[in-house]
């Protein structure tokens, strides 16, 4: 079964987002985890040994990710997990 997993930032709107996408991958059959990146980033880590299929971010959260002291990209990249960043528009109410 393919595993995605969708890192986000606290922001109430990313959560939405996040859960819209398990809606989705649970009607298509993909398993799919939700991660919470906070100014922890090492929870990384633990998403890159899960060995997932992919890993989606929303904006600019996972270019600033890091574990230790090396790119959260970079190390992704030499595992060959690909990387979506998905870049959202937050609704302004002014």
């Amino acid at each position: 079964m393919r595993r995605v997993y969708v890192c986000h930032s606290p922001h109430e709107n990313d959560s939405v987002y996040a859960e819209n996408i398990a809606e989705y991958c649970a009607n298509v059959g993909i398993d799919f985890r939700s991660v919470e990146i906070g100014s922890d980033g090492s929870v990384l880590l633990d998403v890159l040994q899960d060995e997932p299929d992919s890993v989606i971010g929303f904006n600019s959260l996972l270019d600033h990710a890091w574990i230790r002291s090396d790119p959260f990209l970079t190390i992704a990249s030499n595992r060959r997990v690909p990387i979506i960043q998905w870049i959202l528009d937050h609704p302004s109410t002014h």
